[in-house]
């Protein structure tokens, strides 16, 4: 696959584009993005991975695959002073732990 589209990160004050990471995949998509207090932006890529970025610079930082294509947005929530990241694939809801 080439490139489908782009995942781009706006400057609020100026509406230009801050950074951008190219999608490649089948263009199927359709998952939401969640941005955290600590500099990070969690979002489903084109290639069935949920990825985390630096919001500052777009800078891949961790990703993971189920080969299910993803439909939902991650949510974050926080349980016994841990905070966890959750987001459905395919049929499954998968929950990761925060750390410092």
């Amino acid at each position: 696959y080439g490139i489908r589209g782009w995942f781009k990160a706006l400057e609020v004050k100026t509406g230009k584009v801050a950074w951008e990471l190219p999608q490649t995949g089948p263009g199927a998509a359709r998952g939401g993005t969640l941005a955290t207090a600590g500099g990070l932006v969690f979002f489903c890529d084109d290639q069935d991975r949920f990825m985390a970025v630096d919001a500052s610079s777009g800078k891949p930082l961790w990703q993971f695959s189920t080969s299910s294509t993803w439909r939902a947005s991650p949510m974050t929530y926080q349980f016994d002073e841990k905070q966890y990241l959750a987001i459905a694939s395919g049929s499954n809801i998968i929950v990761f732990g925060l750390v410092e």
